[in-house]
């Protein structure tokens, strides 16, 4: 198989419109709401390449998104319409990483994000390696790069503070 058929292969593309719950006073998808379609079209693409929730739960693994690093190129404004396209990247340790872009109708860019992902067991909530045939998916599309970086981890979010 060739890099381009593997890439297609790989590669999971999800259509999307801008609802009016996804939007905010001005508009504009809200960050949240672009969170969400990315972690949609990961659990979708899991699934397609037969390592989504249905495939974890007979080894009792599940997955926690554990690290996220989102850029904004523009906004996309309500009842618009785009495209993500989301990738396994790579495995580092116990991560699994997993790559985003999302494009509006003429392909532009809207954003882009790196995430990773911890396989946790479902009895002990402690971090495990997939076994098998897996493992090689996740290492096909290690120089594609939504972003040029790693994802930076989720901290919380304290009352009264605002994250930027």
């Amino acid at each position: 198989m060739n890099k381009n058929s593997i890439s297609e292969h790989l590669e999971y593309k999800m259509p999307f419109s801008v609802d009016t719950c996804m939007a905010d006073m001005n508009m504009n998808i809200r960050l949240g709401s672009i969170v969400n379609l990315f972690i949609h079209s990961a659990f979708l693409s899991a699934d397609s390449l037969h390592f989504g929730f249905s495939e974890l739960q007979k080894q009792n693994l599940f997955w926690v998104l554990r690290q996220l690093s989102v850029e904004m190129d523009h906004p996309l404004k309500w009842k618009k319409h785009g495209n993500i396209v989301t990738w396994p990247k790579d495995q580092h340790r116990i991560m699994y990483l997993r790559d985003f872009l999302m494009n509006n109708e003429e392909n532009e860019s809207v954003a882009k994000a790196s995430s990773s992902w911890l396989a946790l067991d479902y009895y002990s909530k402690r971090p495990k390696t997939l076994k098998g045939e897996m493992l090689e998916i996740f290492t096909k599309l290690k120089d594609k790069h939504a972003l040029p970086n790693p994802p930076e981890k989720l901290f919380p979010v304290r009352e009264g503070e605002i994250s930027e």
